[in-house]
Order: structure tokens, then C-alpha cells, then sequence
């Protein structure tokens, strides 16, 4: 993947995310107004608990795609070791779902599951399952069309979908006058399955392309590959504890569900670019580091060259990103009530917290592609078990401060992360601020005290 693709892979990405995050924040603030603010709270808790066990549930298969990809498509023959492995991931998510379904009645006195419970009925948890699947089975291919540069596809059937989903529950709404959780779901469900089975479509027309065989590929073995997903499970389960969709699910949790949907309303936000930047940056990078299958290659001038170039220009994209953040906030937390101290200020938290996760999206694809897996999963392993400790003492933190642990652990593994990427492939980024970085940093501070002003 040369430098060109990159930039193709990383408008289409932008343009999807930008057009679906639009078209999606416009649809939940209309939501907002028009629902509960207690059910659109439910909702969007019910929405982050998908999310979550979708990326716990997923076994490492997702992360695995980035160092093997290179190796799937060298030929249809070699195509059909991953179809191998994805019914393998098909038949786990099926397994993995009636076991919980079996364990939940067993479970339901634990108090986080009693609370998603208290607001499901049985007709709806159906429908949530099978949201369930088909966005799990989705997400999976996505990734994988992203990475074979299908992302023309892929941005047509999101935003497609998307458009058909808001259609037809708004439409839902004029004509009953009212929208409850069974439409949001409902309807959810049904754009789902038809966007899986448009993308398994797209892949197998992509399959078709593919020579017959490739007799100078070397084979990898299905333990090699097994091993690496477990490796990169931990990988995953870290990312998806410090995810946004479990952090809503925490604030539902200990903050109540009405305040957890003023949150969901704000940090959609952050959450919209978290998205831009992981498809946009993190996906190409990915796509382009898996290139270089080794770590030997990856020690190469032009590779080192490439990877800096990225992530370089990333940083000073963080540095304008900080203080348009800086500058929204600031002014709502001198603004703020006691009353509305509490979100404010978990707002605030959250908004750092997923900048944190901004500043690692391309050096996990490098640890993902460059067979660096395990070194990442051990820093992981001690930020989760550090997390773990520090959730069992939270009730002594005021609900203003619940997010600190997630802050300063995740920072930790952040330093961890980068000073060991320099200890094995010699990259160190650049922390200097250009002259247009400043620029258009005290340009945004400038307008910001001339709009605070008036």
C-alpha cells in the first residue's frame, strides 16, 4: 500500500464518519427533544452494552485481520482459511450467546446486570440479540473490507443504511405520534441485516478477483493464527473497558439513567471522533503497516520514514483538537451550577479520556501488524489489573471524580506503550508544535474569547 492509497482509504473514511456521525448526532438530538429524557438515556446505555459485548465477544479475530490480511488475500485458496476461521467466529458468537443466555437467570442478582435487565422485557432482548449478531458479523467484515480498500463500498452502505434507519423511524413517529424502544430497535435491526448481507456480497465479488493460487506464499498454520487472537483478546477486552460505550454504561450505572442521557447526548461528540480518527488514520495505518509483515521489514528507513510522517502530522492534528476542546469546556465548567457541577465535570473527564485514546491509534496498529501483539497485551494486562483494583474502591470517590482511574491508568499504559515502541523499532515522534499548529491554536483561543465576549 503506497502513500497515494493511503490518502484515497483516508478521505473515504473521513467522508463516511463525517456524513454518518452528521446525519446521526442530528438524529439524536431530534431524539432527544422528542423522547424521555430517562428512555433516551436507556436507549443509549442499551445501545453501549451491544457495542461493548460485541468487542468482548469478538476473541481477537478483529485485531488478528491486521497481521494476517496480507496473507488472506494472496489467493481464493488462502481466502478460504479465513472463511474457515469466520465460521469458527460465527459458530463462537452463537455459543457464546446461549451460554449467556443461560447464565443470565443465575446472574440476575448481580446488581449490573439487574439494572440493563430492568429495563428489557423478553421481546425486546430478542430483538437486541439479533442487533447483536448482525452488527458483530458486520463490524468484523467491515474491517476487513477496509483493509482490502473497499472503502468506497463500505461509505456508500453505511451512509445508505443509515439514511433508510432515520427515514423510517422518523416516519414511524408522524405516523403513531409517539417513538418507543421497540421502533429504535426494531428498525436498528432489520438496516443491520440488510447491511451485512450487502457487505458479504461486496467481499465475495472481491473474491472472485482473487488468483486461484499462490505457490510462493508461505503457509501460516491455524495455531499460529489461533494463538494470536488469544494474545490479541487482551488487547481488545482493555480497549473495550476503556471505550466509550463502557464508560456511558459505568456513568448509567452510578449517576442514573437521566443524567446518563444528558451525558450520551454531549459525548457523542467524542465519540464522533474517536470514530473519524480510528477509520480515518488508524484503519489506513493499519492497512499500510501490515505491508510490512515483520519485523525486520518494519525496520526499514522508508517504513520508519512513513510511520513518522503519519504520525507526526496526527499529533499536530491533537495538538489543534486540544484546544478546540480546551476552549468548548472551559467555558461550561466556570458556567456550571452545583446542580449541574456533576456532569459537567464528568463531561470534562470523559472528553479526556477519549483524547487519550486519540493519542495511541497508530501505534496499536504497529503493534498489531508488526507481530508486536504480546509486548502490547502485557502492557494491557497491567492496566486492566490496575483498573480492576481501583474500580473495587470506587465508591469512595465523589461521583464528580468516578473517571480518574480510567484517566491516569490509561495515561500509563500510554507512556508504556510509546517508550517501548522506541526500545524495538527506534520511533520517537515529534512533540514540537509547527508554526500553522499555533497559528490555527491561537486563532480557535482568539475566537473563542471573542464569542465568550459577546
Amino acid at each position: 500500500m503506497n502513500q497515494k492509497t493511503f490518502i484515497s482509504a483516508f478521505l473515504w473514511n473521513t467522508l463516511n464518519v463525517f456524513l454518518y456521525k452528521i446525519m446521526l448526532q442530528t438524529h439524536q438530538v431530534c431524539l432527544f427533544y422528542v423522547i424521555s429524557k430517562e428512555l433516551f438515556g436507556i436507549s443509549g446505555t442499551l445501545f453501549s452494552t451491544i457495542y461493548l459485548l460485541i468487542s468482548l465477544t469478538n476473541f481477537g479475530f478483529d485485531y488478528s485481520l491486521f497481521a494476517f490480511h496480507k496473507y488472506y488475500i494472496q489467493s481464493k485458496f488462502q481466502f478460504q482459511s479465513l472463511i474457515r476461521q469466520f465460521i469458527i467466529r460465527v459458530i463462537t458468537l452463537l455459543s457464546t450467546i446461549f451460554f449467556l443466555t443461560c447464565a443470565i437467570p443465575y446472574l440476575k442478582h448481580l446488581s449490573p446486570i439487574s439494572f440493563i435487565a430492568t429495563h428489557t422485557t423478553l421481546k425486546l432482548i430478542i430483538i437486541l440479540i439479533a442487533i447483536f449478531i448482525a452488527e458483530s458479523l458486520r463490524k468484523t467484515l467491515e474491517l476487513f473490507a477496509h483493509l482490502s480498500f473497499l472503502n468506497k463500498t463500505v461509505t456508500l452502505v453505511d451512509i445508505a443504511t443509515l439514511a433508510t434507519y432515520i427515514s423510517i423511524l422518523w416516519c414511524s413517529f408522524f405516523v403513531r405520534g409517539y417513538i418507543d424502544l421497540y421502533a429504535i430497535f426494531f428498525i436498528m435491526c432489520l438496516t443491520s441485516w440488510i447491511e451485512l448481507i450487502v457487505i458479504i456480497f461486496r467481499i465475495y465479488h472481491f473474491y472472485k478477483t482473487l488468483p486461484a493460487h499462490n505457490h510462493s506464499s508461505e503457509k501460516i498454520e491455524t495455531k499460529v493464527i489461533i494463538q494470536n487472537q488469544m494474545i490479541n483478546y487482551i488487547n481488545q477486552v482493555t480497549k473495550a473497558v476503556f471505550s466509550p460505550n463502557f464508560i456511558i454504561i459505568f456513568l448509567a450505572y452510578h449517576l442514573g439513567m437521566t443524567k446518563a442521557g444528558y451525558i450520551k447526548l454531549v459525548i457523542d461528540i467524542v465519540i464522533l471522533l474517536y470514530m473519524l480518527l480510528n477509520r480515518s488514520v488508524g484503519i489506513p495505518s493499519g492497512a499500510l503497516m501490515s505491508q510490512a509483515s515483520g519485523m525486520q521489514v518494519s525496520l526499514m528507513p522508508n517504513f520508519k520514514q512513513t510511520f513518522l510522517k503519519i504520525t507526526n502530522g496526527y499529533i499536530q492534528f491533537l495538538y489543534i483538537l486540544a484546544s478546540i476542546m480546551l476552549c468548548t469546556w472551559t467555558p461550561c465548567f466556570l458556567q456550571s451550577s452545583s446542580v449541574n457541577m456533576v456532569l459537567t465535570i464528568n463531561i470534562i473527564f470523559f472528553t479526556f479520556s477519549g483524547f487519550l485514546e486519540y493519542m495511541i491509534i497508530t501505534y496499536e496498529k504497529l503493534y498489531l501488524t508488526q507481530k508486536a501483539a504480546k509486548t502490547l497485551a502485557l502492557i494491557n494486562s497491567c492496566s486492566l489489573i490496575l483498573l480492576i483494583a481501583a474500580l473495587s474502591s470506587i465508591s469512595y470517590l465523589n461521583n464528580s471524580y468516578i473517571l480518574i482511574p480510567f484517566i491516569f491508568i490509561r495515561l500509563f499504559a500510554i507512556i508504556a506503550i510509546i517508550i517501548r515502541a522506541y526500545q524495538i523499532w527506534d520511533v520517537l515522534p515529534s512533540l514540537r508544535i509547527h508554526k500553522t499548529t499555533a497559528i490555527s491554536c491561537l486563532i480557535i483561543f482568539g475566537l473563542s474569547i471573542f464569542w465568550y465576549c459577546l
